[in-house]
């Protein structure tokens, strides 16, 4: 059964993005929403001083609450620097996250209640340090003293301004965008959209005719959940019914994937990083089940036979690329500089 939160999340969603109307007596709360983001920047843009420190920043965020995919950014871009000899770290808030103390180094033996889902599978996939703590700075503070870190990746650390960066990367869904445009809590904006001309690059998931820079995510195999087992074959999945399961930003992108996959769809929201029990798994009936990476990092202890999960692989498109190595090429020549 979808939980309240679920549906109230899925609700904001869909009115959101469907410029539900009602959602305009909430204007006057997303102007002074957005007075106070924009008078934030300005206060943190005119007293920072330019950086000084000899390890440079990439910050990956978005201007909308959830499911754009900055995530599978962060993942293909720190894919590229190490692919280029570099030793990225990621820092993170790690939503949700329990840790026993701040900052946080995530490592292959932390608890997942400790880590947050997220910055485990990061951990997971990309071998790298990952350090979380609400302030940001803290974490970047720690890692700036790691020998094997020469380059620091800020996941979702657009707005948060007492951050220094080198380069700002705003990531947009291809398809929702800026769903009705408005700021908090009319829409899903958490600053206006002219926060865009002041960031280095924007990407999208997905194409699109605004917007030159993109990434695809390209199916590659499900993988078993309790056992790692690998199904290469996806091509044999086609035609089954399955049911779908996903606690993410932006459920029904994983959903269209699937049904991409020529799969039959029964799906399953939850709100986003929801921690799940057996018992929410429940369906009485034969269909395996499907989920997101993120999400089986969480049901891993009490997974079936017959869960299992889409490994997916983010690719920039060559333009995008391109770009990104203009940046790789200069980061030993780093000298900072302000927001």
């Amino acid at each position: 059964m979808t939980s309240f939160k679920s549906r109230v999340s899925l609700w904001l969603n869909q009115a959101w993005y469907n410029k539900n109307r009602v959602l305009y007596l909430l204007c006057p709360f997303s102007l002074l929403y957005a007075l106070v983001t924009g008078l934030r920047y300005v206060f943190y843009r005119h007293k920072l001083k330019p950086s000084l420190q000899k390890i440079p920043i990439i910050v990956v965020g978005n201007l909308t609450v959830g499911g754009n995919g900055k995530t599978p950014c962060v993942i293909a871009l720190t894919r590229l620097l190490q692919e280029q000899g570099f030793r990225p770290g990621i820092v993170s808030r790690g939503y949700q996250a329990r840790a026993p103390h701040y900052p946080f180094l995530v490592n292959e033996h932390s608890n997942i209640r400790e880590s947050g889902d997220e910055p485990a599978m990061l951990r997971a996939e990309l071998n790298c340090p990952v350090v979380l703590d609400p302030q940001r700075k803290n974490a970047v503070d720690l890692l700036k003293h790691c020998p094997e870190v020469n380059v620091i990746i800020a996941d979702d650390g657009l707005q948060h301004f007492q951050l220094r960066r080198d380069f700002e990367i705003v990531v947009i869904d291809a398809n929702r965008q800026f769903g009705n445009g408005l700021c908090l809590p009319a829409g899903p904006l958490r600053e206006p959209i002219s926060r865009l001309k002041t960031v280095d690059l924007v990407i999208t998931q997905g194409q699109s005719v605004a917007f030159p820079y993109s990434f695809q995510l390209k199916p590659q195999v499900f993988i078993q959940v309790a056992e790692s087992k690998k199904m290469s074959d996806i091509s044999s999945w086609k035609g089954k019914k399955v049911h779908a399961v996903a606690a993410i930003g932006n459920p029904e992108r994983f959903f269209e994937t699937l049904r991409a996959l020529g799969l039959e769809v029964i799906p399953h929201v939850f709100a986003d990083h929801t921690w799940f029990k057996s018992q929410d798994f429940e369906y009485n009936d034969e269909y395996p089940i499907i989920m997101t990476a993120k999400d089986a990092i969480k049901c891993k202890d009490f997974a079936k036979t017959d869960w299992w999960y889409l490994q997916v692989a983010p690719e920039f498109n060559t333009l995008t690329k391109a770009e990104l190595m203009k940046f790789i090429k200069n980061i030993n020549s780093h000298d900072g500089k302000e927001l």
